[in-house]
């Protein structure tokens, strides 16, 4: 970590009759820098950093501010983030963990190592922009979230669960949800009681592995997700949240979809039940022939669910825009994937589009899926 000032001076010169002759006013302008180093590899692709948030806010920075990003003569723009949320899609950001008071830098939706070449060992400067334009929409969608059920007017807004439909998707096959297997808060007594009620016999959990849901179950041994997963009906890895990042895990979800046996109703959900959750679910949506539009409400009805957001706000359009549609660019883009960066989102409209062709053309091209696998896939989603 390396403080500095990087000074731009700017001379103004004015001649003006006086009585001591010639005025010359100067002015100059100051920008503070601040060097960071990454120190490790961190969580799900993040690098850590030398620096505190206290080194931000040392030259002017704090959450919510677009920061000017050095490396190796390229320069980009990096937000502030806090406790990983309200993150722009598609933007390099820092987040500032607050619990442990760790900083590490990452690529929403990207590879930070791949897109800039930054590594371990290697330094690059900072100096303050300005807010983010998004930043003072979001109030709500910056909280985190509330942790008690009496903050939500229905168990189903708290537990964030209900059955995915849309298309010819089959009611009955597939619900989404927070976890059944967190006990950070009260949330999974009632995603469980929905597992129970609606029978559901396999579960895809995309935020934990098996062995920590195995130590949920030696302290909740008496939960029916808990008698799911003794019996071998829980398929658990880490998904990284950087679904389009990772096609071999698109590939592994839809796998345990097609393996679900016939008549068994899936539960599919990460912690929360809205990011990772609400990717798999736009692809599965899009394979049933979801429009667009359908898919992008289902998918902010989970932000609206947790955060309390209310529906066509300016706060709900702003995170259509700022998240969904930028990352279901990428699905109709996928070259761009190494590249987020070089495109100038802040004056891009990602819109509407067939949601079957695009998605499908996706796994055909970047997930490796042959037609006849996507044919049977589409014909079990729709029952």
């Amino acid at each position: 970590m390396k403080f500095g000032i990087r000074t731009v001076a700017v001379i103004v010169i004015a001649a003006a009759v006086c009585s001591t002759g010639i005025c010359v006013f100067v002015y100059n302008n100051s920008e503070k820098t601040l060097t960071a180093t990454v120190t490790d590899d961190g969580y799900f692709g993040s690098l850590a950093l030398d620096i505190k948030m206290d080194d931000l806010r040392s030259i002017g920075a704090d959450y919510g501010y677009d920061l000017n990003l050095t490396y190796k003569g390229i320069h980009k723009t990096c937000f502030v983030a806090k406790d990983w949320d309200g993150i722009p899609a598609c933007t390099i950001f820092i987040n500032h963990t607050t619990t442990t008071g760790t900083v590490v830098i990452s690529l929403y939706n990207g590879n930070i190592t791949k897109e800039l070449g930054l590594d371990v060992g290697e330094s690059f400067t900072l100096s303050v922009k300005g807010i983010n334009k998004y930043y003072p929409l979001i109030p709500k969608y910056l909280t985190g979230g509330w942790p008690n059920r009496e903050d939500y007017s229905t168990d189903a807004q708290y537990g964030n669960y209900r059955a995915l439909t849309g298309g010819g998707l089959d009611s009955d096959l597939l619900f989404r949800s927070s976890s059944p297997f967190s006990d950070d808060d009260d949330r999974y007594k009632y995603v469980d009681k929905y597992y129970k009620d609606n029978n559901i016999q396999y579960i895809i959990a995309l935020d934990q592995s098996e062995e920590s849901i195995a130590k949920f179950g030696e302290r909740h041994p008496d939960t029916y997700s808990s008698s799911l997963f003794n019996s071998g009906k829980v398929h658990a890895f880490e998904a990284s949240p950087a679904v389009t990042s990772h096609p071999e895990e698109i590939r592994k979800v839809l796998d345990l979809i097609m393996s679900a046996p016939a008549g068994d109703s899936i539960g599919i959900f990460c912690e929360c039940g809205k990011d990772r959750t609400g990717l798999y679910a736009a692809i599965i949506q899009a394979l049933a022939g979801t429009s667009y539009e359908e898919i992008r409400a289902d998918f902010l009805l989970s932000l609206c669910n947790y955060y309390l957001i209310e529906k066509g706000s300016q706060e709900y359009e702003a995170i259509g825009e700022m998240y969904f549609d930028r990352v279901m660019y990428i699905f109709e883009h996928p070259e761009i994937i190494d590249h987020l960066t070089e495109l100038d989102w802040d004056h891009m409209t990602p819109g509407s589009y067939d949601a079957e062709q695009v998605i499908t053309e996706y796994l055909v091209n970047q997930v490796g899926l042959d037609q006849i696998y996507i044919d049977a896939l589409k014909l079990k989603l729709k029952g």
